[in-house]
């Protein structure tokens, strides 16, 4: 996600003193879903750092041919464990069974995943 936003926001113009006076944010109105995308991958990030030793986690861990990512993976006793973060400040989140839906949209995130975890024998 960084890498995304960070390409987006290159070629942004920089904002004028006026703008910056005004709070005018420094991002392209594009942009503001990879910065929040990015920012909660971070603090999921920063969260799994607390996790005691014997557990290690990795982040944004290429798959595929495509730009595909894996958030966050984390391995330890417990087993080994894939997250993706998303960000949906607001909405009405709905799961059931194999089923997830945000303010009454389905969403593909279950598919992706799967999808994501089969990453070599996909690729």
């Amino acid at each position: 996600m960084s890498e995304e936003l960070l390409r987006q926001h290159g070629s942004t113009p920089a904002r004028t003193t006026f703008a910056r006076f005004c709070g005018n944010s420094p991002l392209r109105a594009d942009s503001v879903s990879w910065y929040l995308d990015a920012k909660g991958e971070n603090v999921v990030g920063e969260i799994l750092a607390t996790l005691p030793p014997q557990w290690t986690s990795f982040h944004a861990l290429p798959i595929g041919k495509k730009g595909s990512d894996i958030d966050h993976i984390v391995i330890g006793p417990g087993g080994i464990f894939t997250i993706n973060t998303k960000h949906h400040a607001g909405k009405t989140v709905w799961v059931a069974g194999r089923g997830l839906m945000v303010s009454g949209q389905k969403q593909s995130y279950i598919r992706n995943a799967e999808y994501e975890a089969g990453g070599s024998r996909n690729c």
